[in-house]
């Protein structure tokens, strides 16, 4: 095995890659003082596995990554390399050539490979030992080094020789072994507390198993109840739906026989109603023909009419101008009568006729033309009535022509305003749409803004939902480490309180006496003085070592019960145990503080002041601790005991120990068994644990408020979304009904102007048709003939009053004359006018006679025609009577027919209502086979979600054959029960059982496995020892034999001795050396001058490399305090040994590096940075001088 290469980066003031390649020989490394060359020798111990950073000349192991320049910036790790040749096979592994490399990063992780695979540092320990590179080698000796070999204690020695003899590896082993019990013993401790702890859940399991039983066998019970109710009951609803099947078969039967009579009926209707249709032609056929009939007779009967009206009127007008001839010769007689009375009196009347006589002709003019309207209205009225009579023929064709303008023109107003109504629609419909799409417009500009704005909504909602993301994550995280660390400590405190209560720590006889105390079989037992003290946690440690394996001791009430229990652990051989009587020792009192010694700085007070307990164990904790001193520091004791000769007990803070004034003891164990430091770690978790738990709910709080609050940001987001999602949705469907309504608006568009005009063709038409209605209407009918007659008889009426009027004035006026001519003699005046009067009369009855005679003979020949007429209408009536007749028979068939389709009408409504009935009734079945399949279907599905095997279910038929009745009711019990045994059974209770039985023989198993395993690694630790004593004495004999050899080599006549202090105890022993200078006397090592002392060294490690060669050798400046006497004598030994090992020198001398086969030049030409120059020497040949 050999050192090939060496390769450094960022190790140091080694900035760069550097690399080293050694061979055979010496290799030397030179440079000025702070170039970096003993970085190189830092550089192959921490490659090989050092991990002391003071040995590294560094305060951290990270201060071996370069830390920069003023122009270089620092590195983020440090990597060396060293390379091996294993062609021999030295290192236990399967490569020719072995790669070591070690990596550190400035974040403090340090990696290791061994051929650029990943490693632990043990892997590498492992693979060195034996191989003199391992821990404590002497094959890399530094600066002072060789110095501090001779000036180290002897113990400190040793470690040379154990590289040496090759047994660091079975020390390694040994310490493993010793790890390896020690936890056994732990285990044994553990299991033996399991097995009591699985003993005592014994009870309570049986408790549970009794439990488990009666839950199922309730269980078992209730399923097999709800079994049988489910057959039955299934088994009584199919029986009931066979019977409605049969009865629904039936019903449909029926329902078949209604639906074909219901169809018999229907058709026979049906038959019955063509034929109504039939006469209701004919008879419409026959009123049609009526119509006409009576159409004709209607104008026939216009014609008779208006004869007869023509024939009345002047029939009236000549019984008129009778009665108006009778007036005038009664007129005329009385006239007659009046000339002689007035002839009588006309004398006296003579003065006043010339007044009188204006007054008459005034009143005679009024008269005259009174009568001539009079004869202007009996004209009139003639040519009416014979205008009348010219138009009654015409009359009735005109009122049928004018009524059916008028159906005409109604039927196209009806027409037209039907197309109106439908317009105004179009319009109205069109109106609501253009209002429609206007709003539908407004909505879609308020739909896009809401758009944009739910958009905004859905990423704040966004952004809040990560906001609060976050945060919860935050909390969670937070939450989950508070959470763990509240949990760590919960743990440790369970942990420690497992302890307790499993007395871990204490002595098996104490643990063995409060176990029977605690099953009551001793008495007077108070406790364990561990569990009867607290004191503060700063200075449990210091009480800890104070009262020592004391803490284990037992506090009795009398020393009969401390006897008691002696005797009990004697019986049952259960080990041994210290009992404190408190009748012997109650009263003991401890130590207390003298003013000198209060004065002390550093001295807290005696063991027994600084605890707390009752004050009935006052005395026996005083018998205890009383004389132990509790101070500071380990400073503090020593002074006391130097400066006062103090010889209490004395114990520091931190569990230094000082007996008796003198010995002194110290250190401590990586895991220590402290009772009161963990009853008080305890006591300091419960007191801590609260508020932990108050800020881990707080925490929790907040973890749901942020929940909460992530939630609502969810809901927020999800409800904008949907929001979002719904606008958008409502906008598209609103886009599309605009293109709807745009498309409707159009087409009613189209409709408006279609009916639009329509209309105007429609009212064009009535138009039309109204003035052939007005045309016909400017002909008079009889009504305006009538009214225009009325009109010129009242007329007649009137004038006839103004006539008799003007005569009653012109008689007036007459009279007065009269009376004028009775005074004047006035009767020939007053005989005058009566003449007169008579003439008149007489003129007036010559005009009526002519008149009647006219009126006479248009009458005759009116009565002529309306008999024509009559005679026309009675044979048209009689026709017409004969077609009524016929339609009155038509009409009775359509009765007849009308009755049969009514009686036809009520049977097949019958047979509809029978029909309905019948499907009533079935609708009824089948509602409640639709039930009874629901019950089955719910039976089916309640079975279903704990179902049972066909097998199952035969077995509880079976069961329950002969068990008649309903179980229903004993079901809500059975539930019940099973509801309040379900809170707290545990079916695996048997299970539990068994697999506690299992698991405490298996711990049993395991207690006896660890009890062989701690014999075995006892047998192995013994075995370890002897053999590792056997090889330490074997090489140490040898190096000894070697030292003295080697050192009268390098000084002859000089003699160097050593020796074990302690030969039979290898893990105390020290090594001692002695040494003797040529002419001088033996000395020990502190007498030694400087090149003496380092002679002496390089003599021992000369004699460590002849017992155990190394596959190569630093030496980091070895030779700086030697003369150039012994340089030579050195140089002399080193090439000696580089025929079989290499070696590398780091040295300043000329000499030294005239032994070198290679160079290494170490320079720092930037400030900070080494780097590296090389150079291969070559020996000139040795001429021997004759």
């Amino acid at each position: 095995m050999k050192l090939k290469n060496l390769k450094a980066f960022g190790f140091k003031t080694f900035a760069e890659q550097t690399s080293l390649d050694f061979s055979n020989g010496v290799t030397a490394v030179v440079g000025p003082n702070g170039s970096g060359k003993s970085n190189l020798v830092d550089a192959f111990r921490w490659v090989l596995g050092e991990q002391s950073a003071k040995s590294l000349r560094s305060g951290r192991m990270e201060d071996v990554i370069f830390a920069g320049n003023e122009t270089r910036k620092p590195l983020g790790l440090a990597e060396v390399s060293i390379t091996f040749d294993n062609a021999d096979g030295q290192l236990p592994i399967e490569y020719s050539e072995v790669q070591f490399t070690r990596r550190a990063y400035r974040a403090g992780e340090i990696e290791y490979y061994i051929n650029r695979n990943h490693v632990r540092l043990r892997d590498i320990m492992d693979l060195l030992m034996g191989t003199g590179l391992g821990p404590g080698s002497y094959a890399i000796v530094s600066q002072g080094q060789i110095d501090a070999i001779l000036t180290s204690k002897p113990q400190d020695r040793r470690g040379l020789f154990e590289e040496t003899a090759g047994i660091a590896k079975f020390l390694a082993r040994k310490a493993e072994s010793l790890r390896r019990l020690e936890q056994t013993e732990t285990n044994a401790i553990r299991v033996n507390d399991l097995i009591t702890e699985l003993q005592r859940r014994v009870p309570e399991l049986e408790t549970q198993v009794r439990r488990a039983k009666r839950y199922r066998k309730v269980s078992a019970r209730l399923r097999d109840l709800e079994i049988l109710s489910y057959l039955r009951a299934s088994a009584s609803r199919r029986a009931e739906r066979d019977v409605l099947r049969a009865e629904l078969q039936k019903n449909q039967e029926a329902q078949a026989g209604a639906a074909t009579a219901s169809a018999t009926l229907s058709a026979r209707l049906a038959a019955e109603r063509q034929q109504a249709y039939q006469r209701e032609l004919e008879l419409e056929e026959s009123r049609s023909s009526i119509q006409s009939e009576r159409a004709e007779l209607a104008k026939l009967d216009a014609v008779l009419a208006a004869a007869v009206a023509r024939r009345d009127a002047l029939e009236s007008q000549s019984s008129a101008t009778s009665q108006d001839a009778e007036r005038v010769a009664q007129e005329r007689s009385e006239v007659q009568r009046a000339i002689v009375q007035l002839e009588a009196r006309i004398a006296p009347l003579e003065r006043e006729v010339e007044a009188a006589r204006e007054r008459e002709l005034e009143a005679q003019s009024a008269l005259a033309r009174a009568r001539s309207g009079l004869d202007a209205i009996f004209t009139a009225l003639r040519e009416v009535e014979s205008a009348g009579a010219e138009a009654a023929a015409k009359l009735a064709e005109r009122r049928v022509q004018r009524d059916n303008a008028r159906i005409e023109a109604e039927r196209f107003d009806a027409q037209a305003e039907e197309a109106l109504d439908h317009c105004n629609q179009m319009e109205i419909a069109a109106g609501a749409g253009a209002h429609t799409y206007s709003e539908r417009g407004t909505r879609l500009t308020s739909l896009e803004t809401w758009l944009v704005e739910r958009r905004g909504r859905l990423e704040d909602a966004e952004l809040e939902v990560a906001a609060a993301t976050a945060e919860l994550a935050g909390a969670q995280t937070e939450y989950r480490e508070y959470q763990s660390e509240v949990a760590a400590l919960e743990s440790r405190l369970h942990t420690i309180e497992e302890l307790e209560a499993a007395l871990d720590g204490h002595v098996p006889g104490t643990r063995a006496t409060v176990e029977a105390w605690q099953r009551g079989e001793l008495r007077g037992i108070e406790g364990i003085v561990s569990n009867l003290v607290t004191a503060d946690e700063r200075y449990a440690r210091a009480l800890d070592v104070a009262f020592g394996a004391r803490l284990s001791n037992i506090i009795t009430k009398t020393s009969e019960d401390a006897e008691a229990a002696v005797e009990h652990l004697t019986r049952h051989e259960a080990g041994r145990a210290t009992f404190l009587p408190l009748d012997t020792l109650g009263a003991r009192v401890g130590r207390t503080l003298t003013p000198a010694l209060a004065n002390v700085s550093g001295v807290i007070g005696y063991a027994h002041t600084l605890v707390r307990t009752e004050a009935a164990y006052a005395g026996a904790i005083a018998f205890l601790v009383g004389n132990v001193l509790v101070v500071d520091t380990l400073d503090t004791g020593i002074a006391l005991v130097r400066g006062s000769g103090f010889k209490d007990t004395i114990v520091t803070l931190f569990g230094e120990q000082i007996l008796g004034g003198g010995a002194i003891t110290g250190g401590r164990y990586k895991r220590e068994r402290s009772i009161l430091s963990r009853r008080a770690q305890a006591q300091s978790l419960r007191e801590e644990l609260p508020e932990m738990r108050t800020k881990l709910r707080a925490l929790q709080e907040r973890v749901a408020r942020a929940v909460s609050r992530s939630e609502s940001m969810s809901r927020q987001r999800d409800g904008a979304r949907d929001a979002l999602g719904k606008t958008e949705l409502e906008l598209a469907e609103l886009r599309a009904e605009m293109a709807n309504l745009n498309t409707e608006q159009e087409r009613l568009q189209r409709e408006f102007e279609d009916a639009r005009t329509r209309v105007r063709e429609f009212q064009t038409q009535a138009q039309q048709a109204r003035v052939r209605e007005n045309a016909f209407r400017q002909v008079s009918d009889e009504g305006q003939d009538a009214q225009q007659r009325h009109r010129l008889e009242s007329e007649l009426s009137q004038a006839r009053a103004v006539i008799a009027r003007a005569e009653e004035a012109q008689q007036q006026a007459t009279g007065h004359a009269s009376e004028l001519r009775e005074q004047l003699a006035a009767s020939g005046a007053q005989l005058e006018a009566t003449v007169a009067r008579l003439g008149l009369l007489d003129a007036d009855r010559l005009r009526a006679q002519t008149a009647r005679e006219s009126m006479e003979a248009d009458i005759a020949a009116l009565r002529a025609q309306a008999d024509a007429a009559s005679a026309t209408l009675s044979e048209r009536r009689e026709r017409m009577a004969a077609s009524e007749v016929q339609f009155e028979t038509a009409r009775k068939e359509r009765d007849a027919i009308s009755a049969r389709i009514l009686q036809l009408e009520s049977d097949v409504r019958s047979a509809g209502l029978n029909e309905r009935d019948v499907q009533s009734g079935g609708e009824t079945l089948r509602t409640r086979l639709a039930e009874i399949e629901a019950e089955l279907g719910m039976l089916v599905s309640q079975f279903a979600q704990n179902p049972a095997t066909e097998h199952e279910c035969c077995e509880v038929e079976q069961r329950y054959e002969n068990q008649e009745g309903d179980f229903s009711a004993e079901l809500p019990r059975l539930r019940e029960e099973l509801a309040r045994l379900s809170l707290n059974v545990n079916l695996n209770a048997e299970s539990d059982r068994d697999e506690l039985a299992n698991r405490e023989a298996f711990l049993g198993t395991q207690l006896e496995d660890l009890t062989r395993a701690r014999a075995t690694l006892l047998d192995v630790i013994k075995e370890i020892e002897q053999s590792t004593q056997a090889q330490f004495n074997e090489v140490f004999e040898q190096v000894a034999r070697a030292f003295a050899q080697v050192y009268g080599e390098l000084f002859p006549g000089g003699q160097g001795k050593m020796w074990q202090t302690d030969p039979e105890n290898l893990s105390e022993t020290g090594i001692e050396l002695a040494i003797q200078p040529p002419g001088k006397k033996m000395m020990s090592l502190a007498a030694l001058s400087g090149g003496e002392r380092a002679m002496a060294s390089a003599a021992l490690i000369f004699a460590l490399i002849r017992v155990r060669p190394s596959p190569f050798y630093l030496l980091d400046e070895v030779d700086a305090a030697l003369d150039d006497e012994n340089v030579d004598r050195f140089s002399k030994m080193v090439r000696h040994l580089a025929s079989d090992s290499q070696m590398i020198i780091v040295t300043h001398n000329k000499k030294t590096m005239e032994l070198a086969d290679r160079l290494y030049g170490v320079t720092m030409a930037e400030p900070g940075v080494s780097t590296l120059v090389s150079a291969v020497l070559e020996r000139e040949p040795q001429v021997a001088i004759a």
